[in-house]
């Protein structure tokens, strides 16, 4: 029984992180496009960063498709501190 519980919580929380990761590209790819944010980051430097959210949606629904919520909090701490 208590391996069901555990296998739930792993379910819950890769779901929860795997969301979170999803949300976070969607989020700073529209920051990135708006306009009034065009002052702080220069063209080359957004596109870079667009183009790096593409990869890393692509790494989401492919390669990273089953992975544990543990991959997902490492990829999105990643991502922050590239785009921070």
């Amino acid at each position: 029984m208590k391996w069901y519980q555990t296998r739930d919580q792993d379910k819950i929380k890769t779901d929860m992180a795997k969301n979170e990761f999803e949300a976070s590209i969607y989020s700073m790819r529209d920051w990135l496009r708006e306009d009034e944010n065009m002052p702080y980051v220069g063209d080359a430097i957004r596109d870079a960063y667009i183009e790096k959210l593409a990869e890393w949606e692509d790494w989401l629904y492919e390669d990273g498709a089953f992975q544990n919520y543990s991959v997902y909090d490492k990829m999105l701490k990643n991502m922050t501190k590239d785009l921070n």
